[in-house]
C-alpha cells in the first residue's frame, strides 16, 4: 500500500485524477504540477504524485508544492525505490487514484493549455462508446524550441481501434485520457 496521507479536504469523488509519477525531476516538476492546478473545469480533480525517492531534491521540490497549494496534491512519498523504470510506482499511483477518469503525466512533462481535461472529460461524456481519447503533442528541445511529436496517426483519423494502433503507434501517454 502507497505511503500516502490523504488531504482532508479532498471528500468528494473527483471526476478526474491525474496521476503523476516521478524520479529525479527536481527542475521540471514545478512546472510540472502547477499545469495540472492551471486546468480550469466544471468539476473536482485531483492529483496524486508517486515520488520514487529520487536521489535529486525532487522530493522537497514536491513537499514545497504540497505547502503552498493545500489539500490540491496527495503525495505517495514511497520508502525506498520501487525501481523497475518506475512500473510498480505507476502502478501504486493508479490505484491511489479516485476519479471517473485517468491520465498520467511523468514529472518532467506538462500540459500547455489550461482547457486541456475539460476538454477531453466533454468529449468523453459526449461519446460513451469511447473508452478514451488523446491529442497532439509538442516536444521542448533542451534549445528552448518546440516541435510537434509525430506519432504516425493521419490527421484525418478521428478513431483509433486495435488495427491502427498496431499500424501506426500509440499516443504520446501524456495525451491519453481514458475511462476508470
Amino acid at each position: 500500500m502507497p505511503s500516502a496521507t490523504r488531504p482532508a479536504s479532498i471528500t468528494n469523488t473527483p471526476k478526474v485524477s491525474v496521476a503523476m509519477i516521478t524520479y529525479n525531476h527536481e527542475r521540471y516538476l514545478a512546472q510540472a504540477i502547477e499545469s495540472v492546478l492551471a486546468q480550469k473545469t466544471d468539476w473536482t480533480f485531483e492529483v496524486v504524485v508517486g515520488e520514487d525517492c529520487s536521489t535529486d531534491g525532487t522530493r522537497q521540490v514536491l513537499l514545497d508544492l504540497v505547502a503552498k497549494y493545500p489539500g490540491r496534491i496527495t503525495p505517495l512519498l514511497h520508502k525506498q525505490n520501487l525501481g523497475l523504470l518506475g512500473k510498480r510506482n505507476l502502478v501504486e499511483t493508479f490505484a491511489a487514484c479516485r476519479g471517473e477518469y485517468l491520465i498520467l503525466l511523468e514529472g518532467d512533462d506538462y500540459w500547455s493549455s489550461p482547457d486541456k481535461l475539460q476538454r477531453q472529460v466533454d468529449f468523453l461524456e459526449a461519446h460513451s462508446d469511447v473508452p478514451a481519447c488523446f491529442h497532439p503533442v509538442w516536444i521542448q528541445g533542451p534549445d528552448g524550441k518546440s516541435q510537434p511529436c509525430d506519432t504516425g496517426f493521419p490527421p484525418e483519423l478521428n478513431r483509433v481501434g486495435p488495427k491502427e494502433l498496431l499500424r501506426f503507434g500509440f499516443p504520446h501517454i501524456m495525451s491519453v485520457m481514458f475511462r476508470r
